[in-house]
């Protein structure tokens, strides 16, 4: 894997800081980046290009999440550590000889690292890079489901992925959402969307894998309330407030440790 330069780490902790806080200024982050006016001035002109935030006088803020329609590659930036905490506390779950189903989230997509370790697992997915992940894998059997290819999310979703999905029966699927709110998650991209509700009504059990962020944002599509969820996953960054509020629509809430190794 390529190592990141600094350029790329700066624009990561930007992006986590106002995705987070909604507001950061440019004073603020010259201090805590160490750099000049310009430098982050030309961060926040690119970051905006990737709709990861929007310019203002002095600073950036956050771009409302019912337009965040960042790509697959930059949106694997953000969050990673909490990401990683969910999916490897999601593995938990998985037992040799399961058949799962994974959304092309960048959160369920972490799950993949820990596949190595089950001798025999087939997995159903229609996102590019959890395919050109899995089939490194010797242990399992991958199932493409097809379709439309969409350049920017990096999936193939529409009514030929859909019908395949229609035709299978899985023992787990595992998906994220774009935002929570009141005991209901919802997701920014419509058509892909209708593949997900698919996915949920032919598994059995269903994971809800969601990162402290999604709590301070609305997107525009309704996907489902969170009690058809045997367990939701979140992190140990979610607040006291939203974590109380999901315990009153959904009894079995587990918060991933960012330092937890167990797997």
């Amino acid at each position: 894997m390529n190592k990141k330069n600094n350029a790329e780490i700066r624009r990561e902790v930007i992006s986590e800081l106002v995705i987070e806080q909604g507001y950061i200024s440019i004073d603020y982050l010259m201090k805590l980046l160490n750099v000049s006016r310009m430098t982050i001035h030309r961060d926040l002109v690119k970051l905006e290009k990737m709709q990861i935030l929007k310019k203002v006088r002095n600073g950036a803020k956050a771009q409302p999440l019912d337009n965040f329609d960042v790509d697959f590659s930059y949106r694997q930036t953000i969050n990673v550590k909490a990401k990683r905490a969910i999916a490897r506390l999601a593995s938990r779950f998985l037992e040799n000889g399961d058949s799962i189903i994974l959304d092309n989230s960048t959160t369920v997509f972490n799950l993949i690292q820990f596949l190595s370790k089950f001798d025999s697992l087939t997995i159903i997915s229609g996102g590019l890079p959890s395919i050109l992940e899995l089939i490194k894998l010797q242990n399992l059997n991958l199932i493409s489901l097809g379709g439309d290819y969409n350049p920017h999310y990096q999936c193939f979703s529409g009514l030929i992925a859909r019908q395949n999905i229609e035709g299978l029966m899985v023992n787990k699927c595992f998906i994220s959402a774009a935002s929570y709110k009141n005991g209901m998650i919802f997701h920014s991209t419509e058509h892909i969307l209708s593949n997900i509700k698919t996915m949920l009504k032919h598994s059995i059990k269903k994971y809800l894998l969601i990162d402290h962020s999604k709590f301070e944002h609305i997107a525009l599509h309704y996907m489902s309330d969170i009690n058809i969820f045997d367990y939701v996953i979140v992190d140990e960054g979610i607040s006291s407030g939203h974590l109380d509020n999901l315990k009153k629509h959904n009894a079995n809430i587990l918060v991933a440790k960012l330092n937890d190794k167990k797997s």
